[in-house]
């Protein structure tokens, strides 16, 4: 799926309780960059790519949950 910057996208999440993390990393997951925090369990999440976001075949979205994992 191809994402453009300043677009944006819908992330679909299943069993992900809240709070949690959404990070983005342009680099196949050498670093992450925030999106955004979420405070209540939804099951889709609409997010905007930054628009900064360089083009790249190795972009990775993360969801990370209070926990850590």
């Amino acid at each position: 799926m191809a994402l453009e910057p300043g677009k944006q996208a819908y992330l679909a999440l299943e069993n992900m309780p809240a709070p949690f993390a959404v990070e983005i990393s342009y680099d196949g997951g050498a670093t992450y960059r925030a999106l955004g925090r979420v405070e209540q369990s939804i099951g889709n999440i609409l997010f905007r790519v930054p628009t900064d976001a360089p083009v790249t075949e190795r972009a990775l979205v993360r969801v990370q949950g209070a926990d850590g994992r």
